[in-house]
């Protein structure tokens, strides 16, 4: 009979201990899903945070290539500005030389007309005393010639 009541002492003390262990389950099962509740809101938490992060580097990257967009088009236009100001600079200077060319031009055959003028003037000056000493010489030839007859 003793061994009988320490059996019944035991399976009432396991009754309990399995009692407080269901008890135990219980609470566990409830702290689990109020664990898979947070974790759940976690996750859509964290969902809706990505999704509004996404969508805000999304119109940030949209604005910044709406502003490199605009800085290229305003860097192509001031190259172009400047290459046409260049052009224009270029071809005035080619205009200048051009314009130069041509005044020394028309003054190296001024100076040609003038010196080709000269050069005339001098050969008429040097053939009119060519022919004057010529004349001389002809003329001295002649009086010798007279003077070694005469003698």
């Amino acid at each position: 009979m003793q061994k009988e009541d320490q059996i019944y002492e035991l399976l009432l003390s396991m009754h309990g201990d399995i009692q407080d262990l269901k008890v135990g389950m219980q609470k566990m099962d409830e702290r689990m899903q109020v664990l898979e509740y947070r974790m759940d809101t976690l996750e859509q938490k964290v969902d809706e945070r990505m999704h509004a992060l996404e969508q805000r580097m999304d119109k940030k990257l949209y604005a910044l290539e709406q502003r490199v967009d605009e800085k290229w088009h305003t860097l192509e236009q001031k190259i172009d500005e400047r290459i046409q100001a260049l052009e224009q600079k270029i071809d005035e200077k080619i205009q200048s030389l051009e314009d130069r060319i041509q005044e020394n031009f028309i003054a190296t055959g001024e100076q040609f007309e003038y010196m080709t003028k000269v050069m005339q003037e001098k050969n008429e000056e040097i053939d009119k005393q060519f022919n004057f000493h010529s004349l001389k010489i002809m003329q001295l030839e002649r009086d010798l010639k007279f003077h070694m007859l005469a003698h």
